[in-house]
């Protein structure tokens, strides 16, 4: 995906340049200081460690999912499309991914707590992203449980809020 080394699992999910740059914004945002395992193998392994009960420990468990998963996206829209995304907005589909895991983790989850985190979190991406501006919308309806996130970029605006099985998210 850099086109700077061979792809193997290990390079392209946790040491290409893309790969490092997504994960040293996951980790700034989280306030954390990690250096990253060598292997996919390795970094599930120490994954769920002391980190796990960060105050924001419901997300963390999900982030390697969400990320490798954006990252998998990138490459094959990359190797197939002829197509790639510039930083910030590869920075966005993260934060779209981790809404939609959001999205359907409130049916299992605390969906207070879980909202309370992402709010915080999404809120810190927008500031490191600069481009964009977040909102995290709640209804006082009581129709109306989940929350609506608006995601507004410089040239348009994105609302997700979650259809009535509340499994998906749409948008653009």
């Amino acid at each position: 995906m850099c086109k700077r080394s061979s792809e193997s699992v290990d390079h392209l999910f946790l040491h290409c340049s893309v790969a490092s740059e997504l994960w040293d914004t996951v980790f700034g945002l989280f306030g954390v200081c990690w250096i990253m395992p060598s292997s996919v193998v390795g970094l599930f392994a120490c994954w769920q460690g002391h980190f796990g009960r960060l105050h924001n420990g419901v997300i963390w468990k999900v982030v390697p999912l969400c990320l490798m998963w954006c990252i998998w996206k990138e490459r094959n829209s990359r190797c197939f499309e002829d197509s790639e995304r510039a930083m910030p907005d590869l920075k966005l589909l993260f934060i779209r991914t981790l809404l939609e895991c959001w999205a359907y983790g409130s049916q299992h989850w605390y969906q207070d707590a879980l909202t309370s985190q992402l709010s915080e979190l999404i809120l810190k991406l927008s500031t490191a992203l600069l481009s964009y501006s977040v909102t995290l919308v709640v209804s006082n309806n009581a129709a109306q449980s989940s929350p609506l996130w608006v995601i507004d970029s410089s040239m348009n605006k994105h609302r997700y809020e979650p259809q009535d099985q509340g499994d998906d998210w749409f948008g653009p």
